[in-house]
């Protein structure tokens, strides 16, 4: 019988930025167009990674949020999804301006994806102008040396699998080390 961990992912990022349909869409299986969600609404969900079962919750938070709780917002979190719309140029330069330096400047030690949300606004055409361009994010990823970078799309479910496997994954690997930090013996739940 697997052990049951529990982990928590934070999704941050401007409004509009699809972070809130991203969870709806993969949690939920629902899609909704609108962005609205109640102020750190809670989601569940069992998620099976390298045979151990792990009951991840998610919040959200925004820029308004944010202001307010700062630093609190990461105790006890293990993953952070840096979340913008391709189809918005802002919510990616704020993610690079704003969210990623404020985030790093309070904590290193949490793994953040950065995750492109609307790529089946795009899917059929090439990216113009007001788009993000695809080495963007892999170049933020890079100069801030973040775990990893994604584009999903909570309408057609395009990645979200791959997403939430990887954050079950980095979320897993984080407390591995915890415990084997805590433990003199080495990992006990190997």
């Amino acid at each position: 019988m697997s052990v049951i961990f529990k982990a928590a992912c934070l999704l941050v990022g401007d409004r509009g930025s699809g972070k809130n349909q991203v969870l709806q869409s993969y949690v939920k299986n629902i899609y909704n167009d609108s962005e609205e969600i109640d102020e750190f609404e809670k989601f569940e969900r069992m998620e099976n990674v390298k045979g151990k079962s792990i009951q991840c919750k998610y919040y959200t938070s925004d820029m308004e949020d944010y202001e307010r709780i700062k630093e609190k917002r990461y105790e006890g979190i293990d993953v952070i999804l840096a979340c913008y719309s391709i189809v918005d140029i802002s919510t990616f330069r704020n993610l690079q301006e704003k969210w990623i330096p404020e985030i790093q400047a309070i904590t290193k030690e949490i793994p953040i994806i950065v995750v492109g949300t609307h790529v089946d606004q795009i899917m059929t055409t090439h990216r113009g102008r007001g788009f993000v361009s695809i080495d963007a994010p892999r170049q933020l990823t890079e100069r801030y040396k973040l775990s990893s970078c994604i584009e999903v799309s909570a309408k057609t479910e395009r990645n979200l699998v791959s997403l939430f496997k990887e954050v079950g994954s980095l979320a897993l690997d984080r407390r591995r080390k915890e415990l084997t930090a805590k433990s003199s013996k080495g990992c006990v739940i190997c």
